[in-house]
């Protein structure tokens, strides 16, 4: 915040921090501060609280802040991220665009939807297929749209050759029953180089089958 002008002897300003607990994502003790101030100099407490709104907001801005439901209410759940670009989301055949339309639709709707309740969009995500494992797997070890290296730099067709070996090997498992989920390939694509991660990849699979 700007610099302030020191504290008038009627003003008091007191800041606890809480020893026991920590807030759950960043790991820093909630802090109460207390102001406290003659009833003719209130009208610092709206500017000052609008001054810190607005360094908040600018923390924000240009970023995806995440909540998540915490009893009757929603709260922020960790820090703001980035925002990742639509095609860096690797999903089946056609669901990025089915869930883009139904967003864009909602926001045209609002009001609508406002005063007749919201209906929502029930699309399966599912584990990894053949084709969203070669993607992921292409995406991360190659070149991205804007033209920057990937994870490491792969011959365009050794690149394109091992794709293919990893949506084999997802095929012929989720014949068999088993699945694994796009968590999972990340995770292995982060510790590994190409070539490791398609010879650890069989490591992955889970049996989906049901006995009986």
């Amino acid at each position: 915040m700007d610099a302030k002008p020191p504290a008038k002897s009627s003003d008091h300003v007191k800041r606890e921090r809480e020893t026991r607990s920590q807030q759950l994502m960043s790991g820093i003790p909630w802090e109460t501060v207390t102001l406290t101030t003659l009833s003719r100099d209130r009208s610092i407490f709206p500017k000052l609280l609008s001054e810190a709104r607005d360094m908040a907001m600018q923390n924000n801005e240009g970023k995806l802040v995440i909540h998540t439901p915490w009893g009757i209410e929603w709260k922020p759940f960790g820090l703001p991220r980035r925002k990742r670009p639509l095609k860096s989301v690797v999903l089946g055949t056609g669901i990025s665009e089915k869930i883009q339309e139904d967003v864009e639709a909602f926001l045209k709707r609002r009001q609508w939807y406002a005063n007749r309740g919201r209906v929502d969009l029930s699309v399966l995500i599912d584990d990894a297929s053949p084709q969203q494992a070669k993607r992921l797997f292409t995406q991360f070890y190659g070149q991205v749209g804007d033209g920057s290296q990937g994870w490491e730099s792969v011959d365009e067709a050794e690149l394109e050759e091992m794709g293919e070996r990893t949506a084999e090997v997802v095929r012929s498992k989720m014949e068999s029953g088993q699945r694994v989920s796009m968590a999972a390939l990340q995770g292995l694509f982060i510790r590994s180089s190409a070539k490791e991660s398609v010879d650890r990849l069989v490591t992955l699979f889970q049996d989906q089958r049901t006995s009986g």
